[in-house]
């Protein structure tokens, strides 16, 4: 399989795609990462350490109640998230071999 491949867009152009072996390549390193990196924190690391006091100063600042974002702002980046993993899925099913006109989906 080669790194590089040559596909054709919806408007006839030829333009160069990675291959699928690559895309399989990363979910294979993410997972083999997460492996590492989850057995790691279980028999390696220490536990963190924190400062049991600090300044009254620094303490005196931080108000009691601290504001969440409005309304508005929380449905703005949800609505973001959920168009981005819209994007990501839209964007990789004909890599897959599922057809369909995606160009209207993504």
């Amino acid at each position: 399989m080669d790194f590089l491949e040559w596909a054709n867009s919806p408007w006839g152009k030829t333009f160069p795609s990675i291959s699928l072996g690559l895309d399989l390549g990363a979910v294979i390193s993410g997972f083999l990462f997460f492996i590492v990196h989850a057995t790691y924190l279980r028999y390696f690391a220490k536990p963190k350490e924190f400062a049991i006091s600090g300044s009254p100063l620094i303490a005196a600042r931080i108000p009691e109640h601290i504001p969440r974002h409005s309304l508005t702002a929380r449905r703005f980046h949800w609505i973001m998230a959920a168009s981005m993993f819209t994007l990501l899925f839209t964007a990789f099913l004909p890599k897959v071999g599922f057809r369909f006109d995606w160009v209207t989906y993504h």
